[in-house]
């Protein structure tokens, strides 16, 4: 009986601290991780040219300036800043404005007050997408306005370094960048790892991506992984603690 009593207590804790453990990362899912990490860099013309950056030849162009980001941080340039963008409207329009003009309702932080002009310029924004059904989900750089200007790319299953994982779309102001859709098979719950980059060197400037899924879904894109697994944990070791008590009553 003592024995039965010790491993009931022992039990209680566990799920005591995994109800907790729930609560709090809840929270913190629903409060502090919301958004894709956003990071912004402003360039002179001769830090973005073929030396840096950009390559030359309109369908290398990403592909440089990824390799430039992951082997040596654009020659040792630091990012101007970054934010979180919790909006995610991803509908960005205007060469040479304001960045905190083109960037529009996803701007935040540093981002809201940049007026430096969107010219020799990148965004990149990393994170991780959610859907709420299982099912066939369409990522897709539709032509808006000068289409997407001067690049879009778009990444699931990264590493978090940029241009890592698997290229799924990308579209250019000349429209000569495939695919610019695709479909991907997604299981709700599960935390894939995202990025979109765009890049701009000058002229005419735009950026539009969207995802479509089953009628009623949901996306929602987080800084870190939400806490499923956790929770699913907690939930066991409540279900475990009362299952024990009712046997030995």
């Amino acid at each position: 009986m003592q024995t039965n009593r010790k491993s009931f207590q022992s039990m209680l804790v566990l799920a005591t601290c995994a109800a907790t453990a729930i609560a709090i990362t809840g929270v913190s899912a629903s409060a502090n991780t919301q958004g894709l990490t956003s990071t912004v860099w402003h360039l002179t013309g001769a830090q973005f040219g073929s030396a840096n950056v950009d390559g030359g030849g309109t369908s290398q162009d990403l592909t440089n300036v990824e390799a430039n980001l992951v082997n040596n941080g654009l020659g040792g340039v630091t990012p101007s800043y970054s934010f979180i963008n919790t909006k995610d409207s991803f509908t960005y329009l205007g060469g040479g404005v304001p960045t905190n003009t083109f960037l529009g309702a996803d701007a935040a932080g540093a981002a809201l007050t940049d007026t430096t002009p969107w010219t020799n310029s990148i965004i990149d924004q990393i994170g991780f997408i959610t859907v709420s059904q299982t099912g066939n989900y369409t990522f897709a750089l539709p032509p808006f306005g000068n289409s997407n200007d001067d690049a879009t790319r778009v990444y699931l299953n990264g590493t978090g370094t940029p241009g890592t994982g698997t290229m799924v779309v990308q579209n250019n102001f000349s429209n000569d960048l495939t695919p610019t859709s695709t479909v991907e098979s997604l299981t709700a719950g599960t935390a894939y790892a995202f990025e979109i980059l765009n890049y701009q060197e000058g002229g005419g400037a735009a950026m539009n991506f969207s995802v479509t899924g089953p009628t009623g879904s949901t996306v929602a894109y987080s800084t870190v992984p939400e806490p499923t697994t956790l929770a699913i944990l907690g939930l066991g070791a409540l279900g475990l603690m009362f299952g024990f008590r009712r046997k030995t009553a």
